[in-house]
C-alpha cells in the first residue's frame, strides 16, 4: 500500500478517535457536571432568544469537523498535539485564519452559553 495512504489512514482514525472520546469530554461529559450541579445558577434569563445559541454551536461544529477534513487529507495528522499534521495546512479555512480550530471551539462555547444561561460558561468563554 502506498505511503501516503497509509498515513491518511492512521490520520483519519487519529481523528476520529480524538471526535468521539476527547471531545465528548470537553463538550458533553465536563459540561454537563457543571450544569447539573447543585450549585448552578443562570446568570441571566433570555426567554427563547436563548435558542439563537444553536447557531454558534452548529458552526463552531462544521468548522471543526472542516479543519479535521484539512488536517487528514491535507496534512495527514490529526488535531492531537502528539500526533499533528506532517505537511502545513493551507486549504480551506486555513487559508484565511491561523486557527479555525480555536474559533471552532470558542463558537461552541459561546453558543453554549447563550443556550443553557450559564454564569460558569460566560468565565470560560
Amino acid at each position: 500500500m502506498n505511503p501516503e495512504k497509509i498515513e491518511t489512514i492512521k490520520a483519519f482514525f487519529g481523528t476520529i478517535g480524538f471526535l468521539f472520546v476527547i471531545l465528548p469530554i470537553f463538550l458533553i461529559l465536563i459540561p454537563n457536571k457543571i450544569l447539573t450541579s447543585p450549585n448552578h445558577v443562570n446568570l441571566f434569563e433570555l426567554g427563547t432568544i436563548r435558542y439563537f445559541g444553536i447557531l454558534p454551536i452548529a458552526i463552531g461544529a462544521i468548522t471543526y469537523f472542516l479543519c479535521s477534513y484539512a488536517f487528514v487529507f491535507s496534512g495527514k495528522g490529526t488535531p492531537i498535539h502528539s500526533a499533528p499534521p506532517k505537511k502545513i495546512v493551507i486549504k480551506g479555512l486555513y487559508r484565511h485564519v491561523r486557527n479555525p480550530m480555536y474559533m471552532s471551539g470558542f463558537l461552541v462555547l459561546t453558543g453554549e452559553t447563550l443556550l443553557f444561561q450559564s454564569r460558569v460558561y460566560l468565565f470560560i468563554c
